[in-house]
């Protein structure tokens, strides 16, 4: 008989999806868009529109809400959105975000367009969510044991893959959506963005700063194209190493929070940077157990 059948086998390190990335992006997407119910009335989100610029016909989903009433549902969806973001059982929470997060898209005049975003990512999310055994996603994974596990752990890997991929495109395209716009290719876009009438830059920082930056010839279309050149580099960081991704992370969060800060698009800002947290944070490492005998 081998020895080394009776020598312990220590925990090895597997890398696992459900870490602080996905919990930060599930809570940061319900936050996002629990502030934006919070801080709206139902009769200002669901304000009614002309038959020419009447939304396409909702979901079922959607429908179902609304029957009871755009206010009653507000509350529902606040209560909802509340439980994710403590992170309480997503496997329960997981769907149902998808629903307020779905319906609220469909149905909703006043948007930014953080909605549609939180929309897609739910949905994504929804089986990853029904993967996760834990009771809150801020727990720490047990220890893996056996080829059920492992195969749990590649299944997610899968899905968070998909997922990347989805916000890779998302990026890319506001990329490349933007090298077709005369006033982003010859420089000039941010001049007129931060004079838009919903998502202007303040006087308090137009008038002293904001009016010299961007009245340079040279400054103006350096900053202008910078945007376009980093939203394409975070699309390409879907094929970095960790350490690149990890790296990347911090610039990424500051760019989405200059937009909060300068344009005052709150929900939006939250929104992508809760989806940056599970496209660049790295996986958490999960104990694991292998029948392969330890050697030094």
């Amino acid at each position: 008989m081998n020895i080394a059948d009776y020598i312990p086998v220590p925990p090895r390190m597997r890398a696992d999806v459900l870490g602080r990335g996905y919990a930060w992006c599930r809570t940061l997407i319900a936050g996002a868009t629990l502030l934006t119910l919070l801080t709206n009335s139902g009769d200002v989100l669901f304000a009614p529109v002309t038959a020419a610029g009447a939304p396409s016909a909702p979901g079922w989903n959607a429908q179902l809400f609304l029957s009871i009433g755009p206010e009653l549902w507000r509350w529902v969806a606040i209560a909802t959105l509340a439980l994710v973001c403590t992170g309480w059982r997503p496997r329960v929470t997981g769907v149902l975000h998808w629903w307020v997060a779905s319906s609220l898209f469909q149905t909703a005049t006043a948007t930014d367009g953080g909605e549609q975003v939180a929309a897609a990512l739910t949905l994504l999310l929804v089986p990853l969510t029904l993967l996760d055994p834990r009771p809150s996603h801020w727990r720490s994974l047990a220890p893996m044991i056996g080829s059920r596990a492992e195969c749990l752990r590649v299944v997610r890997s899968m899905i968070v893959l998909a997922i990347s991929l989805q916000i890779a495109v998302i990026y890319f395209h506001a990329a490349v959506g933007k090298m077709g716009v005369e006033d982003w290719s010859n420089g000039t876009a941010l001049y007129y963005w931060f004079q838009h009438g919903h998502v202007a830059m303040h006087p308090s920082i137009w008038d002293p700063v904001g009016r010299w930056i961007f009245s340079d010839s040279t400054l103006l279309p350096l900053l202008t194209w910078s945007v376009m050149l980093f939203e394409l580099g975070l699309a390409l960081t879907l094929f970095a190493a960790p350490p690149l991704r990890r790296a990347v992370f911090v610039p990424a969060v500051a760019f989405h929070i200059g937009i909060l800060l300068l344009h005052g698009i709150t929900s939006f800002s939250l929104t992508m940077i809760g989806v940056l947290c599970i496209y660049l944070l790295p996986a958490r490492g999960v104990p694991t157990t292998t029948t392969t005998p330890w050697t030094p």
